[in-house]
């Protein structure tokens, strides 16, 4: 479970950044989708933190370091975007 959380913790941050650019640009329809993964994985998360309340506090310390260690880069390589491109998972 400790994979699975810290997997969902760096794909809401990778959301957050991609919604954040959505806005930017201005762009409704894959902002639309973004929020609407961001909602799945924040339910994952909590599920998560529910069962597994020391799993899930390790995985946050070790997002927080890997951050700390190695900062997310400004500005997003192309493609990273077509991870969430389908509606249906």
């Amino acid at each position: 479970m400790f994979v699975a959380a810290l997997h969902s913790l760096n794909r809401r941050s990778e959301l957050r950044r991609l919604m954040v650019w959505a806005r930017h640009k201005r762009l409704e329809g894959p902002l639309d989708l973004y929020t609407s993964r961001m909602v799945e994985e924040e339910r994952k998360l909590m599920k998560i933190g529910c069962h597994f309340p020391a799993q899930m506090r390790w995985a946050r310390l070790v997002h927080a370091i890997s951050n700390l260690v190695s900062p997310r880069q400004r500005y997003m390589p192309r493609g990273s975007a077509s991870t969430y491109r389908y509606k249906s998972r």
